[in-house]
């Protein structure tokens, strides 16, 4: 058992020394970090459908961030077309086959209308939050492109989230 543990922790130091130092990839963190969140909130009784509102939230949330990052290295032009739409697609993707693979996904516990709590909420959060997103844009642009409140852009989604938990609530499914 010490030499599988010696060996994996081997593995994990040596992608530090292998890997270039100017990565500034987070998304395998991001996915540990939300399978651990699941766990844990399973253990506290919170809801998975609430959970993936805000697993949605965070997949849309990171991939705008890396899009925004892309877009300031590139001098505001995208390097592929559909560039934010596809990092969205491509973080909800990793983030699902993650929770697929580590056993969270799935469960016949953990159901909803047939399907998968954290699936169905997650996939709610990421379109919820994209609405919220470009209501967000929308009232930029009616106030000559500035905030009506201050933290508009984290406000709007964060509520909306918060909003779609309660109607889940009403509607019986948590």
């Amino acid at each position: 058992m010490r030499s599988k543990i010696a060996a994996l922790t081997a593995l994990f130091f040596s992608f530090f020394v292998i890997l270039p130092r100017t990565v500034s990839a987070h998304c395998p963190l991001c996915t540990v970090a939300t399978g651990m969140a699941v766990a844990t909130t399973r253990l506290y009784g919170i809801d998975d459908m609430i959970i993936g509102l805000f697993i949605g939230s965070f997949v849309v949330s990171t991939a705008l961030w890396m899009n925004n990052i892309a877009l300031k290295r590139n001098r505001k032009k995208e390097y592929l077309p559909y560039q934010s739409s596809s990092l969205v697609l491509v973080s909800l993707l990793t983030t699902l086959a993650t929770l697929y693979f580590s056993g969270l996904l799935g469960d016949m516990n953990y159901q909803a209308l047939g399907v998968d709590k954290i699936f169905l909420g997650t996939l709610a959060g990421t379109v919820i939050t994209l609405v919220s997103f470009e209501i967000h844009k929308k009232l930029r642009w009616y106030n000559g492109n500035r905030n009506y409140v201050p933290m508009q852009g984290i406000i709007l989604p964060l509520l909306s989230v918060v909003i779609a938990s309660l109607g889940f609530y009403a509607m019986g499914l948590i």
